[in-house]
């Protein structure tokens, strides 16, 4: 019996493992986006940049979000990125609270793909979007921004849609057209260009998945590539 009491006395003694509670985080909202690209920006077919750089500034207007228990509906953030690399935009009507969960959100949400993953600084920007049946437009406070019309058909009446684009975590774009675009951020990006690609469409994600509106709610699909190429 001595060695069976040994071995009870000296047998190591394991800790449970700490299991950390899965991120809750939701979010569905237009994104609208421009980049430096002539119309259709190859980047979303999977094809090399027109310019052979991709640059490209975008927004997320928030319909209904949440993300670890805040609610961020009606909030806007999104970004900048060129050659000197990407910035980031957080509403500035945002609370404390909010603003801090408004930035892991964008990072989240930025991970799946069109925006850069990875490190970026975030400010507090007041954020103008605008969308109407002909046009949309955003602008990051003093850094400028964008606006374009939506491109109409055959029938004159209704956008060219683009689906199931490469880059983009977005199942269905309306295609557009600049008619003014104008950039300029802290990390030394500026853009300036016009008559180039922008599309406009709708999201909707969730902690790891993503299903389109037409798609089935929560079904897992690829993480899109990153829209923007720097200038070589």
């Amino acid at each position: 019996m001595l060695l069976p009491i040994c071995f009870l006395l000296f047998a190591p003694i394991t800790k449970p493992p700490v299991t950390r509670p899965p991120l809750n985080w939701s979010a569905t909202a237009p994104l609208l986006e421009a980049c430096s690209c002539a119309v259709p920006c190859p980047c979303n077919f999977g094809e090399s940049p027109t310019l052979g750089y991709c640059h490209t500034v975008y927004a997320y207007r928030l319909k209904k979000a949440t993300y670890n228990g805040v609610t961020l509906d009606g909030l806007v953030f999104g970004g900048g990125e060129a050659d000197k690399g990407a910035m980031g935009y957080l509403d500035l009507r945002a609370t404390p609270a909010q603003a801090k969960a408004l930035e892991e959100l964008a990072k989240a949400v930025f991970a799946k793909g069109g925006a850069s993953g990875g490190t970026r600084k975030f400010v507090p920007t007041q954020i103008t979007t605008s969308q109407t049946k002909q046009n949309f437009s955003v602008k990051f406070g003093e850094s400028g921004g964008f606006a374009a019309d939506l491109i109409l058909g055959a029938d004159r009446k209704t956008p060219i849609i683009v689906e199931n684009n490469v880059t983009w975590p977005v199942k269905r774009f309306s295609k557009g057209k600049t008619t003014a675009f104008r950039y300029h951020d802290n990390v030394g990006n500026r853009i300036e260009v016009s008559g180039v690609n922008a599309n406009l469409g709708e999201f909707s994600l969730s902690g790891g998945t993503a299903s389109a509106k037409a798609g089935k709610a929560g079904k897992p699909i690829f993480v899109a590539k990153a829209c923007c190429t720097p200038k070589k």
